[in-house]
């Protein structure tokens, strides 16, 4: 079955470039005879395109642009309406490089900011790391000082036993 769908593509196609051949030969005998004027157009109707067919008087000044260069041809309105769009276009790129200096100088500054801002937050960190160690050093000194009060407030408890007791003894 796959065979047969390939032969069948196949011959499709040898369908198709035979039907494009027979087209095309037909148009270049229709273009032979019938070379007399510059609006002469022949209709393909297979594919629905027109053909423009020149003249000889067409093409010998076609042959005369070619062999004289390549050149244009200006009107005066023409070379006018071209410089005010090349004026025009002038101060677009002006204005465009002067924006683009502008934020060239933005980012620039913008990335001086940015490093004085890093080094501030290094040195920010650095501050609270040591007021951090600071707080840590005096939570612990002060403990260590409620400690020395409550031991100093148990001696002086019981020195004062002592000293009621002796007080009793003497009397």
């Amino acid at each position: 079955m796959q065979k047969n769908t390939e032969k069948f593509s196949k011959m499709k196609e040898e369908y198709k470039a035979m039907c494009k051949a027979v087209r095309e030969e037909k148009l270049r005998k229709d273009t032979a005879d019938k070379k007399t004027s510059c609006t002469n157009l022949i209709k393909v109707r297979n594919k629905c395109t027109q053909a423009w067919v020149d003249c000889p008087r067409c093409e010998d000044v076609k042959r005369e642009k070619k062999a004289s260069g390549p050149g244009v041809r200006l009107t005066k309105s023409e070379l006018f309406r071209l410089e005010k769009d090349m004026q025009a276009l002038k101060m677009v790129i002006n204005q465009r490089e002067a924006m683009w200096c502008k934020l060239a100088e933005r980012e620039r500054l913008q990335r001086v900011q940015l490093t004085r801002l890093n080094n501030e937050l290094t040195n920010l960190r650095a501050l609270s790391e040591t007021r951090q160690n600071e707080l840590e050093n005096k939570t612990q000194a002060l403990s260590d000082l409620n400690m020395q009060v409550e031991r100093q407030r148990l001696e002086s408890a019981s020195l004062r036993r002592h000293i009621l007791k002796l007080e009793r003894r003497e009397r």
